[in-house]
């Protein structure tokens, strides 16, 4: 599987939060964002992919860019049935993903906007995947200057193909979690490491 594709099955199987895991687990959420918040009025409607920045970066060319449905980012679990009853039950919406590589250092990265119901299923699904990285052990990192963000260190590995690093970064604006993802194969002659630097400043660049 190349870089690029492993990164976007990663982080569409991030999408289902803990689905597979903890199905039954109920989280109140709360934060400095007012996740719960009452009386304020809801965001308007939006586009997801107006979320995201297309401008591509520098030394990388574009490989992906679409709508994320519910059957594509359920269908990256392993168990898509329930996966997509999670969803679901957080009111998935739609969502929008961007994705560019640099085949020269063997680096890729991909974004996702995603939109649920409300303020509070989107934390509620940020928390989902805050528990999946513990119970799945990630190395955890800082993202300073976006409120409520959380970052974490990832290697995928598949016998036979180099190994793949990626850190990902998730945050929530309103109703709409953005994940991003920057990863790099490990091993190939010119491959150039990603970090959590990068991570951090594709991130920053998507407020």
């Amino acid at each position: 599987m190349p870089l690029a594709t492993a990164i976007v099955v990663l982080l569409l199987g991030q999408l289902v939060g803990l689905a597979t895991q903890l199905p039954n687990h109920q989280v109140t959420a709360t934060g400095p964002a007012s996740e719960m918040a009452r009386g304020i009025p809801a965001a308007p409607n939006m586009d997801p992919s107006a979320l995201l920045l297309d401008t591509v970066p520098t030394g990388f060319e574009s490989f992906l860019s679409g709508t994320v449905t519910l059957d594509a980012a359920a269908g990256a679990a392993a168990n898509s049935d329930l996966a997509k009853t999670n969803l679901t039950n957080l009111g998935f919406r739609t969502g929008y993903q961007h994705g560019w590589r640099n085949l020269a250092v063997h680096q890729a990265i991909v974004v996702v906007a995603t939109e649920f119901s409300s303020p509070a299923t989107a934390a509620l699904h940020k928390v989902q995947v805050a528990r999946a990285w513990a119970m799945e052990h990630r190395d955890r990192f800082p993202v300073p200057g976006i409120a409520g963000a959380i970052g974490s260190r990832h290697v995928l590995s598949d016998p036979g193909k180099y190994p793949e690093a990626e850190n990902t970064v998730v945050f929530r604006v309103e109703r709409w979690e953005l994940s991003i993802v920057v990863g790099s194969a490990v091993g190939p002659a010119g491959a150039v490491p990603v970090t959590d630097d990068l991570a951090r400043q594709i991130a920053a660049g998507e407020l």
